[in-house]
């Protein structure tokens, strides 16, 4: 090794060693299926200690009257996209559980909704469910009170349910599904939040008798006529202030349900589910979503594990596909930037390696050449003496 390819070696060691520690500590973060996200959460983790990404009203799909419709996707279409909170909304007509939003009959039943999360859970046992089930619409034709009905359909499957009142660990609600009460009953069956408060202009919290805690952001409706810009900018900073508010509360089993949907129709403006959530002209200015403005928020902050809570969308999938993905994400991130050599750090490896260098060629100045090489006395060809070989082959011979 002459002079030349020693300063190319010691160079070499050098970009190593910088290398390695720009990326200690540092991990890129491994894509999680959304389908079996959950798998990757501890057994201790309370469930309200998560970023949970759900749906509002989650069964208001192909549906063509714009106020009504408030999702794109089928319940099998947002489990697998990782959706894990599920607003459902009934009404009891003819002794039957229909799914309803508001007075609007939206062709399907509670019991074929049950069966696809059912499903789901079967194939998927590492999950869990939260539902909201709430009493949306007067019975009709009905002589089963509405509380009946629920239970009738729930007790053949309680093997499938946690009507526990209390905040479960994801190791007792994996492969089952957590029951939100929203109407009258048992105050033992399910977490009761039937105290839910109607379009509050700020958060607002629930304590049940057993001491569950859930804080609930829920302004559907402005109290004023907004324009659609005005509107969108005012959702936004309530859905990212409760964020805030989540993410700064050190109390893992307090529940955080954030809903980023909302809606007006007044005499001046009409601004349906779907501008708020995904956009809508505005003149002839395109008004960006909430859905938009919490996916960049949340690039923004990406890279940091925080606690989120439910958030619970309209649209999750439009315009940004990754927006249930980037909620997901909070629940495993890790600071994906790289650590930063300080310029002194850099100044300070610069005359070591100067001085390696130059200790290393005093070193070949004092030992002189090997067979017309320079070389270090620690590498193995100085140690091998001229003709040394040759003796050898001599001697054989």
């Amino acid at each position: 090794m002459d002079l030349k390819t020693y300063g190319t070696f010691l160079n070499e060691k050098a970009l190593l060693s910088i290398r390695a520690r720009r990326h200690r500590r540092t991990r890129a973060a491994t894509p999680v299926d959304l389908s079996k996200w959950m798998s990757r959460i501890p057994d201790t983790a309370p469930i309200s200690s998560l970023t949970i990404p759900g749906t509002h009203d989650s069964t208001a799909y192909d549906v063509v009257w714009p106020f009504v419709a408030t999702q794109s996707l089928t319940l099998d279409e947002q489990l697998l996209s990782g959706i894990r909170y599920f607003d459902f909304r009934c009404g009891l007509r003819h002794n039957v559980l229909e799914m309803v939003h508001g007075r609007a009959l939206l062709g399907r039943t509670l019991a074929s909704c049950l069966a696809i999360l059912y499903d789901f859970l079967a194939s998927h046992p590492t999950e869990a469910l939260i539902v909201q089930l709430k009493q949306d619409r007067s019975p009709e034709d009905s002589d089963l009170p509405f509380v009946d009905a629920v239970w009738s359909l729930l007790d053949p499957d309680t093997d499938k349910w946690r009507l526990t009142p209390t905040t479960p660990l994801l190791a007792d609600l994996r492969g089952r599904i957590q029951l939100l009460r929203r109407f009258p009953g048992p105050p033992y069956r399910g977490i009761d939040v039937l105290k839910w408060e109607d379009n509050p202009e700020r958060p607002f919290m629930i304590k049940t008798w057993s001491g569950t805690e859930l804080v609930i952001q829920d302004h559907y409706n402005p109290s004023e006529p907004l324009a659609l810009p005005d509107f969108v900018e005012r959702k936004a900073a309530d859905v990212v202030g409760m964020l805030e508010l989540a993410a700064g509360d050190g109390r893992m089993r307090r529940w955080y349900i954030n809903f980023a949907s909302a809606y007006q129709f007044n005499l001046y403006f009409q601004s349906s589910p779907h501008d708020v959530a995904v956009g809508g002209w505005w003149y002839y200015r395109w008004v960006e979503g909430v859905n938009r403005r919490l996916a960049e928020w949340l690039k923004e902050k990406k890279g940091a594990k925080r606690r989120y809570g439910i958030v619970a969308m309209d649209y999750p999938t439009k315009p940004e596909a990754e927006l249930a993905g980037l909620l997901v994400a909070t629940n495993f991130a890790t600071d994906e930037e790289r650590v930063k050599v300080s310029s002194r750090a850099v100044m300070i490896m610069a005359l070591v390696l100067l001085a390696i260098f130059v200790a290393g060629t005093l070193l070949v100045l004092i030992h002189g050449p090997a067979e017309g090489h320079w070389c270090p006395p620690f590498l193995h060809a100085c140690a091998v003496r001229p003709g040394f070989g040759q003796e050898l082959l001599t001697e054989a011979g």
